[in-house]
């Protein structure tokens, strides 16, 4: 019994010391997996900089296959504005009740904030992906093989950290940067259905 306690215990006591992380469906292709998927949505905090002003907002981002919806709570949990887009363009409604509507949400949030906020290229850039209706200037990978910095359309993003769904690596920490804009964007949770 005790010859065959010491192998057990050797076995048990290496496999803790390699805890490396393995996608529990290794086989999955990650970037094909992301462009088909149904529906996500994800809970972050977003601090937007310029040298003339910083903002810093909570957002749920809920993307479906009609559109997305973008709620911006401020740090006490008020719902300060709502962004929701369709076929049929992008609206706006603000906490007093004032709504807003435009073909583009790049072009409608910055009438209404003054930031070039990159809200087409987020859809993509926040699951590490290139957008693929724009030229890709460039993109870098870890050893892992998931994106460490994509440049496109003139903004550079950067991939601090990575969490683990349970399908796919998904990214927790991105900064994005162009001109004089910077955006720092901490990602608390992912939800991702109809994989």
């Amino acid at each position: 019994m005790r010859l065959f306690t010491v192998p057990l215990l050797i076995i048990v006591l290496s496999a803790c010391a390699t805890t490396q992380f393995q996608s529990p469906q290794p086989d999955i292709d990650r970037g094909e997996f992301l462009l088909q998927l149904a529906q996500w949505d994800a809970h972050m905090t977003v601090v937007a900089m310029t040298a003339q002003q910083k903002l810093k907002a909570r957002l749920h981002w809920r993307q479906t296959p009609q559109g997305y919806t973008i709620k911006l709570r401020d740090f006490i949990g008020r719902t300060v504005a709502v962004i929701e887009s369709d076929a049929s363009g992008v609206m706006a409604r603000t906490s007093n009740g004032q709504r807003y509507q435009g073909a583009d949400a790049d072009g409608l949030l910055a009438d209404l904030t003054g930031l070039k906020l990159p809200i087409n290229g987020l859809k993509y850039w926040l699951q590490s992906l290139a957008d693929p209706q724009q030229r890709l200037e460039l993109i870098t990978e870890s050893k892992n093989q998931l994106p460490q910095m994509i440049q496109q359309a003139g903004w550079t993003i950067h991939y601090g950290s990575y969490q683990y769904d349970e399908k796919v690596p998904m990214a927790k920490n991105i900064s994005l940067d162009h001109e004089d804009i910077h955006l720092q964007v901490k990602i608390a949770r992912w939800s991702l259905e109809g994989g």
